[in-house]
């Protein structure tokens, strides 16, 4: 992370080289080129440390150094969260040893790891794909929209399944501004100080939106990878023609923090869930006063009871839904779902926690601190719903996206999340979930199916069409359904067995002719 935040303008400068050099040769390579540069360094910590589970995870000795590693990292992200508690000078020097043998430990296992020359290379190898594989992988209703923040302009790379075009935006600092305006007044109306935006929803439509439209509009499916600010947008809020319609209304949207995940989402899309839930809503009846613990007060979630009671499998509501339950089972359902508090520190990205029941007193052992996230397993987990607030939030790091918590269990395994970009009303969250799994059961994509409810619950309450009240919620990650469409099922059961009673019913009548 400290090195990409010291390279940002290498990469800045090397994709405007391509990009001038495509103006004087457009017929050459050097749009693809820009295209690789912009892509190449998204997300590459990220995919270079899933890679690298993956290459360990293969054999069973390789298995065992992956565990060793989570769980020395594991321990040092416990005891950084514990050194926050209120302890002693004696106990802060205890936990302070704790950690320097974990480190050390860390360090030894870490050569140990690099040592293996096939490891190493598998690692560092460059092995980001080619235009032509990732339009393989697309289909022709598909629209890959990358963005690239520079300086004074905004790049946008559209990439179909027939070509690859770009358009730049030279209002680029105006138009932050306006998505800036934007989004805190999405914030800001939920929590009743609204105000007119009638005139900043025309400028982004004009600005951003309708050049976007003219390449991409007609394709139903857009996945967006954002850069910088525009992770903190749902570009599904923004209008789709200078009527107002919603870009909702014309266009499945999800999230990816780099081009290379489509590769890997579509080759573990083979993979389907069976119909189990693991959930956690730890304030239905009450909230909690954290106040002597330093932290701040976490109020009761009324809804929460009703968003996890549909859901089968297992479910934990107040004092039985722990940490030390979640971490127990985390891994052996394929559905999480967490409707619960999370705060999220800006300033110190590891002081970040998920909140479950708080028995024990102590933070360490109540809270899911963003830090103990990427030391999880999660690869048997296929779809992690975090319904708490701001939990798409984080710092940001120049084309490596926002460290939040939807990131974190990226990187631990599981390949799509839907997170909150803001304090939302939790009843309106609520209503939307429970309608987006009735779609996932129905065989819809994540993304349509997360579509599909928003534009369920808009229609059922007109009065919240305002994106204030539905569009805080966001897939990242793999959009692949969860379960195989039934009335695919259904209908094709029929055919055969039409089919069968028109064979039989045939060869009926030409035995009977023969007879006769």
């Amino acid at each position: 992370i400290l090195l990409k935040k010291k390279s940002a303008g290498v990469y800045t400068n090397a994709l405007a080289v391509s990009l001038q050099l495509n103006k004087l040769y457009p017929s050459g390579p050097y749009l693809e080129s820009a295209f690789l540069i912009s892509e190449k360094n998204k997300a590459s910590v990220m995919s270079s440390q899933i890679r690298e589970r993956h290459l360990l995870m293969t054999g069973s000795a390789g298995n065992e150094l992956a565990s060793q590693e989570r769980n020395i990292k594991y321990n040092i992200a416990r005891l950084n969260s514990r050194e926050d508690e209120r302890v002693d000078a004696d106990k802060l020097q205890q936990i302070n040893d704790e950690k320097s043998v974990y480190e050390t430990q860390l360090v030894n296992l870490r050569r140990k790891m690099e040592g293996n020359k096939r490891f190493y290379q598998s690692k560092y190898s460059d092995d980001f794909p080619s235009i032509r594989e990732l339009q393989n992988e697309m289909n022709s209703d598909q629209a890959l929209l990358s963005f690239y923040n520079e300086p004074e302009k905004i790049d946008v790379f559209i990439l179909t399944k027939s070509g690859l075009s770009h358009i730049r935006l030279d209002s680029g600092n105006r138009i932050r501004t306006d998505i800036q305006d934007w989004i805190v007044a999405l914030q800001s109306f939920e929590t009743g100080h609204r105000s007119s935006t009638d005139s900043l929803r025309k400028k982004l439509y004009s600005t951003l939106i309708k050049p976007i439209n003219a390449i991409a509009g007609k394709k139903q499916e857009w996945i967006v990878i954002p850069d910088g600010l525009f992770f903190l947008l749902p570009l599904e809020s923004l209008p789709s023609d200078e009527a107002g319609r919603l870009l909702l209304e014309d266009h499945v949207i999800n999230y990816e923090f780099s081009a290379r995940f489509i590769m890997e989402n579509n080759h573990s899309a083979a993979r389907r869930a069976p119909k189990a839930t693991l959930s956690f809503a730890p304030f239905t009846k009450s909230g909690a006063d954290l106040k002597e613990q330093g932290m701040s007060w976490l109020e009761r979630l009324p809804w929460s009871e009703q968003e996890v009671a549909a859901l089968g499998g297992s479910r934990f509501e107040d004092s039985l839904a722990t940490k030390e339950t979640f971490l127990k089972n985390v891994n052996n359902f394929p559905i999480v779902h967490l409707a619960t508090h999370a705060i999220t520190d800006l300033q110190t990205p590891s002081a970040s926690y998920i909140a479950f029941f708080p028995g024990t007193g102590l933070r360490s052992e109540d809270f899911l601190f963003l830090d103990e996230i990427y030391s999880l397993r999660m690869d048997s987990c296929e779809l992690m719903v975090i319904s708490a607030c701001e939990t798409g939030r984080g710092e940001f790091v120049h084309n490596e996206g926002v460290i939040s918590f939807a990131r974190a269990f990226l990187y631990a395994g599981c390949p799509s999340t839907i997170n909150t970009l803001w304090k939302a009303d939790d009843h309106s969250t609520a209503l939307i979930l429970q309608s987006f799994y009735g779609y996932l059961e129905k065989g819809y994509t994540k993304s349509k199916a997360l579509q599909q409810a928003k534009l369920d619950f808009i229609h059922s309450y007109p009065v919240h069409r305002n994106p204030a009240y539905w569009s805080h919620i966001i897939l990242t990650g793999d959009s692949s359904p969860l379960y195989r469409n039934n009335h695919k099922w259904v209908w094709a059961a029929f055919a055969v067995g039409c089919s069968t009673v028109m064979f039989f019913t045939v060869r009926g009548r030409r035995a009977s002719k023969m007879i006769s």
